[in-house]
Parts: structure tokens; sequence; C-alpha cells
């Protein structure tokens, strides 16, 4: 057990969602960026930038 002052208590959903909310940005930060540019090793997916091919138009 711990010893927690009165303030902190009285804090503790706002201080509760503000790590939830860090959180979910993070996971989102580090999803978005597997899904954009994932080398496909090991457990990491194929990115989209690295399986995009250059665009040639045919005129």
């Amino acid at each position: 057990m711990f010893k927690a002052s009165k303030q902190i208590l009285d804090d503790f959903a706002q201080l509760q969602s503000t790590v939830d909310a860090e959180m979910r940005y993070g996971l989102k930060y580090v999803e978005e960026q597997e899904i954009l540019f994932g080398d496909g090793t090991g457990v990491h997916l194929h990115g989209i930038v690295p399986q995009a091919t250059a665009f040639a138009a045919a005129f």
C-alpha cells in the first residue's frame, strides 16, 4: 500500500482521464506509423509506403 494526499485523490478522475487520453494517442500514432512505414520483418506489417511503386503516366 502507499499513502496519497487528499489532493491527489480528489484529482484522480482527471489524472485517469489524462493518462487514458495520452495512451490512446500514443497507440494510434504507433499504429499509423506501422501501417504507413512497416518493413514487413518479424511481426511488422508491410507498410503502404515501402510497398508503393512510382506512378508512371501513360501519355
